[in-house]
């Protein structure tokens, strides 16, 4: 099997000529030759003059699509592999369907290669290495294909150069410098060649400034080809290669170099020394670039010599002035398949390179690679659409502007060195590597807090490479609109004085363009921040509306407390140097304190303390405010006294809530009023009637256990109503509810406190009864119920309170 299937690194595919009328044997015989010698546009033309003498001959059949793949005919190759697959019964030719999967996936025909590679590895597996090893790698890069064409751009910017720089024939190399490209051309004749038709060589041209190329004097070679050039960092030398033909087209390259002269003229040539330049092997494609390493300058270039990868691999050598050091592999990016046509970019510091080794479109693609700081590089990245396509693309050379490049391709738009047989050769293309049609939308929060941080900076990398590419700030805003180029890998970074900043990483490969990319930056304090989650000893439960309190114990004076109605979170920011009591209490529970010392958590930006309260003594719960709904209970009745309990009355007023909210807000004229209106309502309801109801009941609890330890009680109660009604009736219902407290007391659990009542042991006492006279600010007007009836001022007074106990 052929090494090297595409030759002159995939630019020489074939010449024009003239074919006489022959016999078939003739015809034959001169394929053989032209095949053997790599001339496959000389055996594409014979084998397909021999076919016509019998057009049904399989092996004919196989020759001519063999030679129209290796010359880049691709339709001409599938249509005459697919005649042979399907003709095939004797497995003569066992390959047809491996090279027909080769040519499909060429064509950005995914599924039907997968379909030829899985037919070739059912009926032929093990019978050739290659071939095995081979099918099952571009199975999986069809299926890479397959998933990532899904989020290629629709309307890739790519731009064909125009026929003063493209021909008919390959164009290859561009390296563009100030405003002059340099590139190489397969265009020339060279008189002197004896071979029958004389073989076309490769010369070095510019195009300044867009138009038509200019071959150069030096440094091209008159009988021989000149082609690849690049220059030193400093633009004061052009490398180059000179390739001879060896047999037939098989051709073996030299690197040189010559000093760029002050006036722009070029020196003599110099040949690099014998270490690089070896007679038995070919040294070509140089680029200048930087070793990650060292820093020093380097020169990359391709050599199919020993010490590889695989085929042919990107080697490198230290260039220190006149002096080049011994070719390194580079192991980290090179594959057991080709590896070719390197180009190093100084503004990023990324080499690329074109490679059949890795997940991709089909045929070479572009792939990019990053120094690390270990001195390798790092995994290449596909370059993707419109860069890379299902044909070869090769020789990629980044622009300044690091937002286009130039490519050499033979993919469909190519300039054809026939046109009925579609195929050759590689034209110069210019591609820009496209934005996302959907924005990076960064957004910064304070961490773990879950609250927006306005006034930060967000700036946008590109990973391994240190340029900043975007960089947002806006004082009053904590999100940021930023564009982002398709296949590429970030590095998010916000950042703002007195905070910790936040770095993401991300990357734009698999994007369907139809939402916009949300990220959020948590910002960390420079303080250590505190939260501390107050719970009920018990049950484990949150508890609302507690209390907590943080004091430096070198500066007790200087408290900070917080009450939270809303949940159990409190926060607080630490000085990392000083020692804190944080106390937290809740009425009906005993008050609890741990102590912090914030310089035990030099790492951490956020310090989270649980502290549970335990139930707490008969004062703990004092006063004991228990609500009830207006008129209740027995509403519309002058009794002095209701058989009621109070938990009867509590739970459909509890009920209401809902009701109690909508009523209130309603009226409003904002959005922003009537949610506040109903927060509110919220809060009365689950952090003073809920509350009062569930203090009750631990508070009967702490009475029982009492009583049966053998204390005495007296305990207080003292009635309130809201100013709705009459003095008289007000005075009425303050008494049933006094009553449908103490009915609450001889009703717990059955009774229990009962035998203590009667004993004496327990008193309920009632108090003067509350001010009949209510605050001036609670309306009493009947007719506006919204303030008389379901305002929190209104129902705050519709209370009773057991305002004392007494010990003995």
């Amino acid at each position: 099997m052929q090494r090297f299937y595409i030759i002159l690194f995939l630019l020489l595919t074939g010449f024009v000529y003239e074919v006489q009328a022959q016999t078939q044997s003739q015809y034959l015989t001169e394929a053989a030759n032209a095949f053997e010698s790599e001339n496959y546009a000389a055996a594409l033309e014979y084998y397909s003059n021999a076919l016509e003498f019998d057009e049904e001959d399989i092996t004919l059949m196989y020759k001519v699509a063999e030679s129209a793949r290796l010359y880049h005919s691709y339709t001409l190759a599938d249509s005459l592999y697919k005649m042979v697959v399907e003709a095939e019964s004797d497995g003569n030719y066992p390959e047809a369907s491996f090279w027909r999967g080769i040519v499909l996936q060429a064509k950005g025909d995914y599924q039907g290669s997968n379909d030829m590679f899985n037919l070739y590895l059912s009926e032929h597996s093990g019978e050739d290495e290659y071939l095995d090893k081979r099918a099952n790698k571009e199975i999986n890069a069809n299926n890479w294909a397959i998933e990532m064409i899904e989020y290629a751009p629709e309307n890739p910017i790519l731009e064909r150069l125009d026929e003063g720089v493209n021909t008919p024939y390959s164009e290859f190399g561009s390296y563009l410098l100030n405003d002059t490209l340099y590139f190489s051309s397969l265009r020339f004749e060279n008189e002197a060649d004896k071979n029958i038709p004389a073989r076309p060589i490769s010369k070095i041209l510019i195009s300044v400034d867009s138009m038509p190329g200019i071959v150069l004097d030096t440094p091209n070679v008159t009988e021989l080809h000149t082609a690849h050039t690049t220059f030193s960092k400093e633009h004061d030398r052009i490398y180059y290669t000179i390739c001879e033909y060896i047999t037939g087209n098989e051709i073996r390259c030299d690197l040189y170099y010559r000093e760029v002269n002050a006036d722009g003229s070029f020196g003599m040539d110099v040949k690099l020394p014998a270490h690089i330049n070896n007679d038995s092997t070919t040294s070509t494609e140089p680029s200048i670039g930087m070793d990650p390493l060292t820093g020093n300058e380097v020169l990359f270039f391709v050599s199919d010599r020993e010490g590889g990868e695989g085929m042919r691999d990107i080697w490198m050598t230290e260039v220190i002035d006149t002096t080049f050091g011994d070719p390194v592999n580079v192991r980290s990016i090179n594959t057991a398949w080709d590896d070719i046509t390197p180009q190093y970019d100084f503004n990023t510091k990324a080499l690329y390179f074109s490679t059949e080794g890795y997940l991709g479109y089909g045929g070479f693609d572009v792939y990019a690679s990053y120094p690390t700081a270990e001195g390798g590089w790092t995994q290449p990245e596909n370059m993707g659409p419109p860069i890379n396509s299902s044909y070869n693309d090769i020789y990629f050379f980044m622009l300044e502007d690091g937002e286009n490049g130039y490519v050499s391709s033979n993919r469909p738009g190519s300039l054809f060195l026939e046109e009925d047989k579609e195929a050759c050769c590689y034209d110069i293309y210019k591609a820009q590597i496209p934005d996302l049609e959907v924005d990076l939308i960064a957004e910064t929060y304070l961490a773990s807090f879950n609250e927006p941080v306005t006034g930060a900076t967000v700036k946008l990398y590109p990973v391994h490479v240190p340029a900043l590419m975007e960089e947002r700030y806006h004082p009053d805003s904590f999100s940021y609109i930023m564009p982002l180029k398709r296949n590429k890998d970030y590095i998010l970074v916000a950042e703002k004085e007195n905070y910790l900043p936040d770095t993401i990483k991300f990357s734009t490969r698999k994007f369907d363009d139809t939402t916009d990319i949300i990220k959020r930056l948590n910002l960390k304090t420079i303080d250590l921040n505190l939260l501390a989650l107050v719970f009920d000893d018990v049950t484990k439960q949150p508890i609302l509306g507690a209390e907590v309190t943080v004091i430096p114990m070198d500066e007790p004076d200087n408290k900070d407390m917080s009450i939270n109605l809303d949940n159990n979170e409190f926060r607080f920011s630490l000085d990392r140097d000083k020692s804190y009591r944080v106390i937290a209490s809740r009425k009906g529970y005993k008050s609890q304190s741990i102590v912090i010392d914030a310089s035990d958590f030099p790492n951490e930006s956020q310090v989270v303390e649980k502290i549970y309260l335990p139930i707490g003594d008969l004062s703990d719960f004092l006063p004991l405010v228990l609500y009830f709904d207006n008129d209740h209970p027995d509403p519309d009745s002058w009794r002095r006294s209701t058989n009621k309990i109070y938990s009867e009355t509590y739970n459909p007023y509890y009920e209401r809530k809902t009701q109690y909210k909508d009523v209130f807000s309603e009226p409003l004229e904002t959005e922003e009023s009537k949610q506040m209106a109903q927060r509110d309502i919220e809060r009365f309801f689950e952090t003073e009637l809920k509350k009062g109801d569930q203090d009750l009941g631990r508070f009967l609890g702490v009475l029982l256990k009492s009583l049966e330890e053998g204390v005495p009680v007296n305990i207080f109660i003292k009635g309130y109503t809201s100013p709705r009604y009459s003095r008289a009736y007000n005075y009425a219902l303050g008494l049933r509810r006094v009553a449908a407290v103490k009915n609450e007391l001889r009703d717990y659990q059955g009774g229990a406190l009962i035998p203590y009542m009667k004993s004496g042991q327990l008193a309920v006492t009632q108090k003067s009864f509350g001010e009949l006279e209510s605050p001036e600010d609670v309306i009493d007007d009947l007719q506006d119920k919204r303030n008389s009836i379901y305002s929190i001022k209104a129902s705050k007074e519709r209370r009773v309170e057991i305002i004392n106990v007494d010990k003995e």
